[in-house]
């Protein structure tokens, strides 16, 4: 678990393996936190792994419709979105685990939304390498210009 074998391609194949556990349909998000290991070039130790998680069922299939459906929310309200991003699930857990975030790179498939760049640009999180991008770019903007470096990398 705490193996520091994985490149940063490595990082990105556990991030996509993590989204598929996520039974959010629309954005499958998988994240892993990884810390750069000392002494070695672009070699990284697996600290944690999250995904989206629905709120409270895990799933969509086994119920009719979502709260978003219930309340006839618009496309791009927020206000009854079912879905725990992989992002803030990390930050959950590393808070319960009292895992330090300074220093840290955070690998996920998907370019972290404006709602989560704002988030992660509170924490020490170092760097946040990605495959996909979402949003226009805003994520990108925003974690950059709180200081993040912000890298994507397409396999």
């Amino acid at each position: 678990y705490m193996t520091d074998a994985y490149t940063e391609a490595g990082m990105l194949d556990l991030a996509n393996k993590a989204a598929r556990l996520s039974f959010d349909y629309i954005f499958q998000t998988g994240v892993v936190l990884g810390k750069r290991a000392p002494g070695k070039s672009k070699r990284y130790s697996l600290l944690l792994g999250a995904f989206n998680k629905v709120v409270p069922y895990q799933t969509y299939a086994m119920h009719h419709g979502n709260s978003r459906e219930d309340h006839f929310s618009p496309p791009n309200d927020l206000n009854y979105y079912d879905t725990v991003h992989a992002e803030v699930e990390l930050m959950v857990w590393a808070l319960k685990k009292k895992l330090s975030l300074k220093g840290t790179t955070l690998f996920i498939n998907l370019l972290p939304c404006p709602t989560c760049s704002r988030m992660l640009s509170e924490t020490e999180v170092e760097e946040v390498v990605y495959s996909v991008d979402h949003s226009d770019g805003y994520g990108l903007k925003l974690l950059e210009a709180a200081g993040k470096k912000v890298r994507r990398i397409v396999a």
